[in-house]
């Protein structure tokens, strides 16, 4: 994980990066985080069925879990 966020850092426009560490961090549990991730995936390339499709199983998989 630690080598995704210094290459986000590096270069927050990569489409790929943040794609990757949306997965990780969704399949890590981590839906809130995953959410946020897929979302800017999704601002830097709209429509791209993958990154919808993660950004909308984040967020049910977040509203199943409750806040703590």
């Amino acid at each position: 994980m630690k080598a995704y966020l210094e290459g986000l850092r590096a270069d927050p426009t990569d489409l790929w990066a943040w794609a990757a560490f949306a997965e990780l961090v969704y399949f890590m549990g981590d839906f809130r985080t995953a959410a946020d991730a897929f979302g800017k995936a999704a601002v830097l390339a709209p429509g791209w069925d993958a990154v919808d499709e993660g950004l909308a199983a984040a967020f049910l998989a977040g509203a199943r879990v409750p806040l703590a």
